[in-house]
């Protein structure tokens, strides 16, 4: 079912970092707190995708930078986000929340993809 599939990749970028993993912006991902204008909402889907890259295959990888790159790009139709938000109340706020939080997942997986380069 792709419309809870999604929903379910936007509840572990909301929740990633509660789920164990803040003590790592103190740590091995301090960087992240380093940045100027630093969210710690936005942390969550950035370590998720450096983690999703760490453990994934080259060939998934690859796929998985073509669809983050398709779905959180300019394009009109953003299938994935849109999947994440329906449902809502407000709708309008949420896509731009999914989009912020698809757009820091590709980047936390760009930073540690082997295709990517390590924390560009």
């Amino acid at each position: 079912e792709r419309g809870k599939d999604a929903k379910d990749i936007l509840f572990l970028m909301e929740r990633y970092v509660d789920a164990g993993n803040d003590s790592r912006l103190h740590d091995q991902d301090k960087d992240l707190v380093e940045i100027p204008d630093f969210d710690y909402g936005l942390a969550s889907p950035r370590l998720l995708g450096r983690d999703m890259a760490k453990i994934a295959r080259p060939e998934t990888c690859a796929r998985l930078i073509d669809i983050l790159t398709r779905e959180s790009g300019r394009s009109f139709e953003h299938r994935l986000v849109l999947d994440m938000v329906k449902g809502e109340f407000d709708r309008d706020r949420n896509i731009e929340k999914a989009m912020r939080f698809l757009n820091h997942l590709r980047l936390g997986f760009l930073e540690s993809s082997p295709s990517g380069g390590e924390r560009q």
